[in-house]
């Protein structure tokens, strides 16, 4: 079973979390060449809401970088989720801390642990002295001021239509995995890293617990409470059972995440640190347009790219339409196919040669 422990402003994942994740990593829905499509879905980024100039609402990528760790991610979440871990909670008080109806309780200190943040005053203060209740609203909140979901209104139907064919069993766990893992890594920077935090600890979170059952109900609360932060979309005129059905799978990719996070072999945070902090931040700060001006965002500054990525897609789309291109593709399969169990055969063949040497 896997552990979580808090390491240098990140969650570190410890044990046997990489079981099965061999074959996840790596595993895409069309290749590498459908995640550069995907990418490319980010030249027309919009949000949900207009983005504040603050830290609590403000665009994540052009929020000022002093109020990320290390690990670039906003100090906040990251207080939030180490306080509430290290909190010693009976697996009753784990349930029922997240089990209500709303999570963010408006109060006077919530207002202040807010302006705290705001104003990079953190200094002198210690998470550790406020009340649980009111550090868990704090969490949510900042997730729910965010401009855009977490995994982004661009990306939101390809999650969705993964976890449809997850459901429809077209893919086993292991595969779903990989394509999941593959779509979170081909967010914005800064949203990858929020996922990694957030899911592993929700994950530490499932573990604390040691009932199977309430681990599953916990799992689910999660799912829940979380969806409209992580995976929402809803436009005027939406049809509301389309709405209700759409939300349901959501919630249920975000629990069938939580509990089979082990084969997303997501890097550990404080691995993502490099050595040049600053250079790396300022790179990833200035990667978006302001947003101020315009609702898009450009993630790539590099205009080869584009030119790059449309002869691949042109070349893809003439091998497809090409006859003599598919008897190729189709020879070449044989022989790969032939190669396999030409293989396949001379290992069975040493095996029992090995077997006599034994006997």
């Amino acid at each position: 079973m896997a552990e979580f422990v808090i390491v240098g402003g990140g969650i570190l994942l410890l044990g046997s979390a990489a079981v099965g994740v061999g074959s996840a990593v790596g595993i895409g829905t069309g290749g590498i060449l459908y995640y550069k499509k995907q990418k490319r879905k980010l030249k027309k980024r919009r949000y949900a809401k207009k983005p504040s100039d603050s830290l609590f609402g403000g665009l994540l990528e052009t929020t000022d970088r002093k109020y990320f760790t290390d690990t670039y991610v906003p100090k906040v979440l990251v207080d939030c989720t180490e306080y509430i871990l290290n909190c010693e909670l009976e697996d009753e008080e784990i349930v029922e801390l997240f089990n209500k109806k709303d999570l963010i309780v408006e109060t006077e200190r919530l207002e202040e642990l807010k302006n705290i943040y705001e104003n990079d005053d953190y200094e002198e203060f210690d998470i550790k002295n406020e009340d649980i209740e009111d550090v868990l609203s704090l969490f949510f909140l900042f997730l729910k001021c965010m401009p855009e979901p977490l995994f982004t209104l661009v990306f939101y139907k390809d999650f969705i239509d993964q976890h449809q064919k997850y459901s429809k069993k077209k893919y086993t766990t292991v595969k779903w995995a990989g394509n999941i893992s593959n779509l979170i890594r081909i967010l914005p920077e800064i949203n990858f890293r929020i996922s990694i935090l957030i899911f592993s600890f929700f994950k530490s979170l499932y573990l604390k617990i040691e009932d199977e059952e309430s681990q599953l109900e916990l799992a689910n609360i999660l799912a829940v409470t979380s969806q409209p932060y992580i995976l929402f979309e809803y436009y005027k005129g939406m049809d509301e059972s389309l709405f209700n059905n759409e939300c349901a799978i959501a919630k249920d990719l975000i629990y069938k995440t939580i509990i089979n996070l082990d084969f997303f072999q997501f890097p550990n945070l404080c691995d993502l640190v490099n050595e040049d902090k600053d250079k790396e931040k300022d790179d990833m700060m200035n990667k978006v347009s302001d947003p101020n001006e315009s609702f898009y965002l450009v993630e790539d500054d590099d205009e080869d790219i584009d030119s790059i990525l449309e002869n691949e897609f042109k070349q893809e789309e003439e091998e497809k339409n090409n006859p003599a291109t598919t008897i190729k593709k189709k020879k070449s399969k044989k022989k790969r196919r032939r190669s396999k169990l030409k293989k396949k055969k001379s290992k069975v063949l040493q095996a029992d040669e090995d077997l006599i040497i034994l006997k």
